[in-house]
């Protein structure tokens, strides 16, 4: 059976990580988010939803999303279908970046991973 979660307790445990990666901005636009969720309002078009809060909380590993993605060295193949080095070119490229981490996806097979400075 699946695991079930608390996702306002999640909201704030990404506020927690955003700040102490010194991410105010994006401190901030989850805080409006957070705001928006109990008004209820559709957000606009630059404003945070709750999928992309998601994203996040898979990208910080915070539990129970800790497990989404592979955690693997910067220099690694991809862990799907083993490409991603073809004579030292690679066939892989970094999707989105924050402090101490980024988000790599295979340019062969579309897989995601994650290359965290703090667990070098």
């Amino acid at each position: 059976m699946g695991q079930t979660f608390d996702f306002n307790d999640l909201m704030v445990q990404l506020g927690r990580e955003f700040h102490r990666r010194g991410m105010e901005g994006h401190l901030q636009a989850l805080r409006r988010l957070w705001l928006a969720r109990r008004a209820r309002p559709r957000p606009g078009p630059r404003e945070w939803t709750e999928d992309f809060a998601l994203e996040w909380l898979v990208l910080f590993r915070i539990p129970p999303l800790d497990r989404v993605l592979a955690v693997l060295p910067a220099s690694s193949a991809c862990p799907r279908c083993g490409g991603g080095k073809v004579a030292g070119v690679s066939h892989a490229h970094v999707k989105r970046t924050w402090p101490g981490g980024w988000l790599i996806e295979c340019a062969d097979c579309g897989a995601d991973w994650l290359c965290d400075e703090e667990r070098r």
